[in-house]
């Protein structure tokens, strides 16, 4: 039976001596059988690493913990062993997977008298795993990856209908409710004009303020809905800024704001950009900047030069409230705000108008600490 098994086998007896060796174990290791029977040293018989060293690692020493140890996977069922390794050099000089079988042999009354194992080239098999669990990685990945773009392109789908409906709402807004503020502007400066009462002039320079912020929600509102491409002119960057300044400063009407310019290097210096969009870059980050400081005494520093590369950079830092790290990761996301009013679109806005321009904007902020902004652009126009 021995002999004839398809599997590799070898039997020996309690002096570890072979007394079988049959076809398959002659086939697999090119070992004659009669080089092998009654040899003691059966595990140093076949060709390992170069030399004679064995590829049955002794699996008769049922509790030879060192022996498994070298086995990629080693399993026990009653007495008996079964093991996989991998040979780097095996009979023809190739590595190899085997499967082994190790059970122990017993006479009538329960000794062990010996043990049959068996050896299997299983590197098809492994070879053939391995092909499945690349390809099953690979499906996952491709799954993954498809199911991510799926997710996207759902995404913008639905971002694009929002700016559809933003853009319908913002022009039915512009169409109410600009015309109305208009003739409330317009009362409220003749008003001012025929009025020597203070207490009246200060509710109607109120008026006046409020009327301004709503136009800026209904401008950020349009210009977020339809964002247009840049339409480049030659700009003198140091009266821009100082207009964005001198807007701000009537705007709020803070005389515990105190605003520096630092400016100087970029004196007399023109850029090529929209003057409309970054006017509205600078006009929002300038609100969020007298905003963060209105409570308390504060101090703005506007500054701007040119970096070694050629781009222009500006800052607008401020001592104000700060952001703490949640907000911060927030505060590009559209109608995101920590402020009791506005829409949240500003610095949205402001972001995309840079980088339209083919520049960055960097925010730098910690909580209480007040933040820094700074937009980075090229001073001529981009190709």
């Amino acid at each position: 039976i021995i002999e004839f098994l398809p599997d590799a086998t070898l039997v020996i007896n309690a002096e570890k001596k072979v007394i079988a060796w049959n076809r398959a174990i002659e086939t697999m290791t090119g070992v004659n059988k009669k080089d092998m029977i009654g040899r003691g040293d059966y595990a140093y018989a076949v060709p390992f690493y170069g030399r004679r060293r064995p590829i049955l690692i002794d699996l008769v020493g049922m509790h030879d913990r060192m022996t498994e140890a070298k086995y990629s996977y080693v399993k026990r069922v009653g007495d008996t062993l079964y093991a996989e390794v991998f040979v780097s050099r095996l009979f023809d000089g190739k590595g190899a997977f085997i499967w082994v079988k190790a059970s122990p042999l017993y006479d009538s009354e329960g000794a062990v008298v010996g043990a049959i194992e068996s050896v299997r080239d299983i590197t098809e098999r492994k070879q053939a795993e391995e092909v499945l669990r690349r390809d099953k990685e690979v499906f996952e990945r491709l799954v993954e990856q498809h199911s991510t773009e799926l997710l996207r392109a759902q995404k913008e789908l639905a971002e694009n209908k929002r700016l559809s409906d933003i853009g319908t709402l913002a022009a039915t807004v512009a169409h109410e409710l600009r015309n109305p503020l208009g003739v409330i502007l317009t009362a409220a400066y003749n008003i001012k004009m025929k009025s020597d009462d203070k207490g009246i002039r200060k509710h109607l320079v109120n008026i006046e303020k409020k009327i301004f912020e709503s136009n800026q929600i209904i401008n950020n509102l349009l210009n977020y809905a339809r964002i247009k491409m840049p339409e480049y002119r030659r700009v003198r960057i140091d009266f821009l800024l100082n207009e964005c300044v001198m807007f701000a400063k009537k705007r709020f009407r803070s005389p515990g704001i105190t605003v520096e310019k630092a400016w100087q290097d970029v004196k007399g210096k023109f850029v090529q950009v929209d003057p409309v969009q970054i006017r509205e870059v600078f006009n929002n980050i300038l609100n969020n900047a007298f905003q963060a400081v209105r409570d308390k005494k504060g101090r703005i520093r506007v500054s701007a030069g040119v970096d070694p590369q050629g781009f222009l950079r500006i800052s607008v830092k401020d001592n104000g409230v700060g952001m703490d790290e949640k907000e911060l990761g927030k505060i590009f996301d559209p109608f995101y705000t920590t402020k009791p009013k506005g829409t949240g679109l500003g610095l949205t806005i402001s972001k995309d108008l840079v980088e339209l321009h083919g520049g960055r904007i960097y925010i730098e902020t910690k909580h209480g600490q007040g933040t820094s902004i700074t937009v980075k652009l090229p001073v001529e126009k981009p190709v």
